[in-house]
């Protein structure tokens, strides 16, 4: 399924957490700037990416495919994590490297060889954000690459092929669970962004992953979008 302009890269948006910090709720469905925080990643996520799917955890009570697309006014596929889970697992899920494994399995479905993933609660990726992940993957020779900024990684935000998905389901059932350990173990190479975001024609001074976790980040985020200086 590749293109004149290079290999087809899927995408998926992870909507599986369980958002406890924000008080148990759907972070991705949470109102932000015109609409929710899932549809400023959609909008921003899609022009980039062959096909979108969305994932979401399969113990969350959803009542099938056409409530969660309803919920999220989404119409594309809807794929969902169905990794066992342990005791030692907090509120009964497997973490965002189950999204993962739920990703790598429909892109090989799909007969793509690389899926991009993106965290539902991180709405100012940049526009050339899949391009140049793949591009560091191509050229290091490597199964994957993350995104960083700041001098922080974001292995959240990251390219993977699909080789990888043999290992990831393999390391899973053995309890493994932190993302940044599972994708540097795999070789991956990092892409660094500047800060400073494109927001309504202006250029907003935020990190591009900036992610929500608590209330005020939030807030927060809501009062710069609200009124952004050009």
């Amino acid at each position: 399924m590749d293109s004149a302009d290079g290999p087809a890269v899927a995408g998926v948006i992870l909507a599986g957490g369980a958002g406890q910090r924000m008080g148990g709720v759907v972070k991705p469905l949470l109102p932000f700037a015109e609409g929710t925080l899932f549809s400023c990643c959609h909008d921003r996520f899609r022009p980039q990416v062959c096909d979108l799917a969305l994932s979401v955890h399969d113990g969350q009570t959803w009542g099938g495919d056409g409530a969660v697309r309803e919920a999220f006014s989404f119409s594309g596929p809807v794929i969902y994590d169905r990794v066992a889970v342990t005791e030692k697992d907090r509120h009964h899920r497997a973490g965002p490297l189950a999204g993962f494994l739920a990703a790598l399995q429909w892109a090989d479905q799909q007969g793509v060889d690389w899926v991009a993933l993106l965290p539902g609660d991180t709405p100012f990726i940049p526009q050339d954000l899949v391009a140049r992940l793949l591009a560091a993957a191509r050229d290091a020779g490597l199964p994957s690459a993350h995104a960083r900024s700041a001098g922080r990684d974001h292995p959240a935000v990251a390219l993977l092929h699909r080789c990888l998905e043999p290992a990831l389901r393999g390391d899973l059932a053995r309890g493994e669970r932190r993302v940044w350990r599972w994708l540097s173990a795999q070789g991956t190479r990092a892409v660094d962004w500047p800060s400073g975001v494109s927001w309504a024609e202006a250029v907003l001074p935020l990190d591009p992953f900036w992610n929500v976790n608590q209330p005020q980040d939030l807030d927060w985020a809501q009062s710069m979008v609200a009124q952004p200086t050009p």
